[in-house]
């Protein structure tokens, strides 16, 4: 079982972030608090930016982000982002925070509206 895990990592280090991973105009990701503990993701998001010169946009969605509702999440959360992408890319409007649940995001007309306009980039 050990090996058959080993070669699936093997397939997704090797092939997905050299691939589609890497060239990827848009990244979201959605409730997910990114915890510094979690280097395997971190490795992931790393390996697949590397190279990336064509990224335009990375969404954060998680409702902790509420600064209002949620102050001490909303640190944590911008902490363990910012552990990991450069701090600037928000000032750059690179890094869109979205303080919302995922269905929100899904379902609200304003934000399928955003969502088309980015996945048409690809």
């Amino acid at each position: 079982m050990a090996k058959d895990v080993q070669r699936t990592d093997e397939f997704c280090f090797g092939k997905v972030l050299s691939g589609p991973w890497g060239q990827r105009l848009a990244y979201f990701v959605l409730g997910f608090s990114m915890p510094p503990t979690d280097t395997h993701f971190r490795y992931l998001l790393t390996a697949g930016l590397q190279e990336n010169i064509s990224l335009r946009k990375f969404f954060f969605v998680n409702p902790g982000l509420d600064e209002k509702a949620h102050p001490n999440e909303s640190t944590r959360l911008r902490e363990n982002l910012f552990g990991i992408l450069r701090p600037e890319l928000e000032d750059r409007n690179v890094i869109e925070l979205l303080p919302q649940k995922t269905m929100e995001l899904l379902l609200d007309i304003e934000n399928r509206q955003i969502l088309t306009a980015t996945l048409s980039l690809d």
